[in-house]
C-alpha cells in the first residue's frame, strides 16, 4: 500500500538528517546500480513528493503531469508515472525516541524451598525497563519496586527437622555420702533427613539426693540436722559433699591409719560447716607439699589455703585436734601466697578450738618472692575461744631475696600468721622462724599471738617467740604480736620468752624486739597490756638499726604507751591488772599467772 504523506515528511526528514551527516544511502531497489549520492538523496526526496501528488491524482481520475527531479538536478516533465522513479526511503526506528521513562516489569512468581511447615518460599524476577523494551537503571525507575520474594501457605510443606527423645532416668552407683549417679538412654528422632547434630543433646547423665546412699552415721546434712561423722572413713568422705554441714558423733583416733598422699586422714580442700560436738581428732599425721592446697577464691592464682584438716572453712567450731604432728615443705613457684594451719588454712569463724602438737613449715628451695603466714591454728582467719599449745617452726634454707625489695616473707603466730579480729585466745607453745643461706633481705615478723593483727582482746601468751636470721634480714618480734592496731588491743599479757638473732650484722638488718608488740608508729596508746618482765627478758623496747649508715640499739621504754611489765609477785596479783573482769572473763590460774575462764 503506497505510504502515506506524513510517512513521507518523516522519511524526507530522516534522508536530510543522513545527508547532513554526509552519508549515502541507497534509495529503492538499487540493483547494479551505485549507490546515488547526497544529491541523488534530495532529488529522491523532491520525487517522493511528486510520486505523492500523482497518486493523488490517479484517483481523481485527473491526469496530472508529475515532475521530477534529474540525476544531474533538473526537473524532467511527462504524464503518467515516471519509469524508474526512486521508490519511498522506509521508516527506521531511532534508539533515542522512548518518550516515556522506565518503569518496572515483574515476572511470573515461582515456587522455592519451605520456609516452616505449611509455608513456602516464592521468587520471581523484577526489571527496569524502557518504553523499548531495554533494560534501564534502577535509578531511574519510577514507583515502588515489587517485591521479589514472599510466603504462601502451602499444605504440602513439612520442614526437615530433628529432635532427641530420652529414656525415662535409671538409678546407677552411689556417688558420695549423700548423691546417687543417675544415667538415660538418647535417640535422635528425623523429619525429611536432618541432621541431628545441629540438636543441642540434653544431659544423659545426673546426680540426685539419695537418702538411702547416705553412708555417715546420721543427719541430712543441714545446720539443724548436720551428717554425723563416727569413722575417719566418714570424715573423708565430707570431700565430695564439702557444702554441707557436719559433726562428730565421737573422738576419732587415728593411730594405724593408712598414709595416702601423705596424710593418715585427707585434707579437706573447703567445708561449709564443721561442729566438732567437743570431741577430739587425735593423732593427724601430715607431710607434704605447699602445692597441694587449694587456692583461695581470688584472681589471683598463687594464693593457697593450706590446713592440717581443711585448706578452707566458712565456720569450724567446738573443735580439739590433739597429738598432731603436720609437715609441710614448700615445693611452690615464686610469686606466692600461703596460708598454713594445724586446723584451716584460711578461716573467718573459728570458735572454740584447741590444739596441741606441732606444724612445721620448711622451705629449702632458692626462692625469690615466697609470702607466708603460718599460725598453730591458722594461716589467716579470725579466732575466738581458741586454745594453741602447737610449737610452730617456720625455716626458710637458701631463701634468696629480691634487690632493693623483700623477697620472703614470713609471718608466724602461736595462734594465727593474721588476723583481723582474736577475742579469748592463748597461745602455749614455742613459735620459732628461723632463715640461713640466705642471698638478699628477708622479713622475719613473729608474735606470740599472732604476727599481724587489727584488733585482739582478753587474751594471753606464753613460751618461745624467736626469729633468727644468718644475715641481711628485717625481723619484727613481739611477746603478743609483730605488728598490731594498738588503738584496737586491750586486756593482754605475755610471758613468753622474745629472742631476735641476726649472726652477721649487714648494712641492711634492722632488728625490732618488743616485750608486747612492735609498731611503726611510736606512742600509740594501749589498753590494759603487761608482760612479766623476767620471763620476756627486756624491760623495754629495744630497736637495733643498721640501715642507711645509722648503727647502733636505742632503747625505747615509752615505745608504746600503756603497757607495763610486771614482776612475779605482781603477776599472781589480779589488782595489778586494772580493768580486767576477774568475775566473768578471767580468772588467776596454776603458776601465779591469769587465764581465761572456760579453758583448761
Amino acid at each position: 500500500m503506497p505510504p502515506q504523506a506524513g510517512s513521507m515528511r518523516v522519511t524526507t526528514r530522516f534522508s536530510y538528517l543522513l545527508l547532513n551527516l554526509g552519508l549515502v544511502v541507497c534509495v529503492g531497489a538499487c540493483g547494479d546500480k551505485s549507490p546515488t549520492s547526497a544529491a541523488d538523496v534530495v532529488g529522491a526526496d523532491v520525487g517522493a513528493d511528486v510520486g505523492a501528488e500523482a497518486e493523488s491524482g490517479a484517483k481523481t481520475n485527473s491526469p496530472k503531469k508529475s515532475k521530477a527531479r534529474s540525476p544531474s538536478g533538473g526537473v524532467s516533465s511527462g504524464g503518467g508515472s515516471t519509469v524508474g522513479a526512486p521508490p519511498v526511503v522506509p521508516i527506521v526506528p531511532s534508539p533515542f525516541e522512548d518518550i516515556l521513562p522506565p518503569s518496572w516489569v515483574a515476572g511470573a512468581w515461582a515456587s522455592g524451598d519451605c520456609a516452616q511447615t505449611g509455608f513456602r518460599y516464592q521468587t520471581r524476577s523484577v526489571s527496569c525497563l524502557n518504553s523499548s523494551g531495554r533494560q534501564a537503571s534502577e535509578t531511574q525507575c519510577q514507583g515502588v519496586m515489587p517485591s521479589r520474594y514472599q510466603v504462601i501457605a502451602d499444605g504440602a510443606c513439612v520442614q526437615a527437622r530433628s529432635y532427641w527423645t530420652y529414656t525415662a532416668w535409671e538409678n546407677a552407683e552411689c556417688d558420695g555420702p549423700i548423691l546417687r549417679q543417675q544415667y538415660r538412654r538418647s535417640s535422635c528422632t528425623v523429619v525429611n533427613n536432618a541432621d541431628c547434630s545441629y540438636d543441642s543433646l540434653g544431659p544423659t547423665g545426673q546426680k540426685v539426693i539419695d537418702p538411702s546412699c547416705n553412708s555417715f552415721a546420721g543427719g541430712t546434712g543441714t545446720p539443724t540436722d548436720p551428717f554425723l561423722i563416727s569413722t575417719p572413713a566418714q570424715f573423708a568422705q565430707i570431700r565430695t559433699a564439702s557444702t554441707y554441714f557436719y559433726r562428730l558423733a565421737n573422738d576419732l583416733n587415728l593411730a594405724g591409719e593408712p598414709v595416702v598422699d601423705g596424710a593418715n586422714l585427707p585434707m579437706l580442700e573447703s567445708i561449709t560447716g564443721f561442729d566438732g560436738a567437743g570431741f577430739a581428732i587425735r593423732g593427724l599425721r601430715v607431710d607434704r607439699g605447699l602445692g597441694l592446697g587449694l587456692p583461695i577464691p581470688t584472681t589471683d592464682i598463687y594464693h593457697n589455703c593450706i590446713g592440717g584438716l581443711f585448706g578452707s572453712a566458712k565456720s569450724v567450731v567446738n573443735l580439739r585436734l590433739e597429738q598432731a604432728m603436720i609437715r609441710f615443705e614448700n615445693n611452690m613457684v615464686n610469686n606466692r601466697f600461703a596460708y598454713v594451719g594445724s586446723i584451716a588454712g584460711c578461716s573467718g569463724n573459728l570458735k572454740n578450738i584447741r590444739t596441741s602438737g606441732s606444724l612445721e613449715v620448711i622451705s629449702s628451695v632458692p626462692v625469690s618472692t615466697l609470702n607466708i603466714k603460718v599460725g598453730g591454728i591458722g594461716g589467716m582467719v579470725d579466732c575466738e575461744d581458741c586454745v594453741s599449745r602447737t610449737n610452730v617452726r617456720v625455716t626458710m634454707n637458701g631463701a634468696r631475696g629480691v634487690s632493693g625489695g623483700h623477697g620472703f616473707q614470713a609471718y608466724v603466730g602461736g595462734v594465727a600468721g593474721y588476723s583481723t579480729t582474736l577475742a579469748k585466745c592463748a597461745s602455749l607453745g614455742d613459735v620459732v622462724a628461723t632463715s640461713s643461706d640466705l642471698d638478699g633481705p628477708v622479713v622475719l615478723n613473729v608474735g606470740g599471738l599472732v604476727a599481724g593483727v587489727a584488733s585482739i582482746s582478753d587474751s594471753y601468751s606464753r613460751g618461745l617467740v624467736s626469729a633468727r636470721a644468718e644475715r641481711t634480714a628485717f625481723i619484727e618480734v613481739g611477746g603478743l604480736a609483730a605488728r598490731g592496731e594498738m588503738a584496737k588491743t586491750r586486756n593482754l599479757y605475755t610471758a613468753a620468752r622474745v629472742v631476735a638473732e641476726v649472726s652477721d650484722i649487714s648494712d641492711r638488718t634492722l632488728i625490732w624486739r618488743a616485750p608486747t608488740f612492735t609498731d611503726w608508729a611510736t606512742k600509740t596508746p594501749a589498753n590494759g597490756i603487761y608482760w612479766d618482765q623476767a620471763a620476756v627478758g627486756l624491760s623495754a623496747f629495744e630497736r637495733s638499726t643498721y640501715f642507711y649508715a645509722v648503727n647502733g640499739t636505742e632503747v625505747l621504754p615509752q615505745m608504746i604507751m600503756g603497757t607495763r611489765s610486771l614482776g612475779a609477785s605482781e603477776m599472781s596479783n589480779p589488782a595489778s591488772f586494772a580493768g580486767w573482769d576477774f568475775q566473768n572473763v578471767w580468772r588467776m590460774g596454776p603458776g601465779g599467772y591469769p587465764v581465761l575462764r572456760g579453758q583448761d
